[in-house]
């Protein structure tokens, strides 16, 4: 008797790169004009109800608010044993030159490295690695 029409909003919202309704589907926020739209809706909608934070869905849709902003907001304040929390020690190593990686090993690591290894080392990493072992010698 009635026609009836069923949308996938997931596939709806990259077909029509539409980002609103992208924050009513499974996909991430965007940063831009709807996540400013969903932050001035969730603060404007908490101010006529207190209790928003216990409506169904509002985490989730706090969680894409989180992810639409720029890495740096979502980073400030945070110790940088927080930021590192969670990741794999690869993880917290990529995109480091080796030399880099070679200043985050630990001092007992650091006495095993060979003079010759040391000394193909820049300068600045030296120096470094000789402080730190100084400052350790007993």
């Amino acid at each position: 008797m009635y026609a009836t029409y069923l949308a996938i909003t997931d596939e709806v919202t990259e077909a029509e790169r539409d980002d609103y309704l992208r924050l009513f589907s499974h996909r991430s926020a965007l940063p831009g004009e709807a996540a400013r739209w969903l932050k001035q809706w969730m603060r404007d909608t908490r101010m006529k109800q207190p209790d928003i934070e216990e409506l169904p869905g509002y985490e989730e849709m706090f969680q894409k608010l989180v992810e639409a902003m720029p890495v740096e907001k979502r980073l400030a304040g945070l110790a940088p044993e927080q930021r590192l929390a969670g990741l794999a020690p690869e993880q917290r190593l990529a995109g480091l030159a080796p030399e880099q990686v070679i200043l985050a090993l630990p001092v007992e690591v650091l006495r095993m490295l060979s003079e010759e290894h040391l000394h193909s080392l820049p300068a600045d990493v030296r120096e470094t690695i000789k402080k730190r072992l100084r400052g350790t010698a007993h």
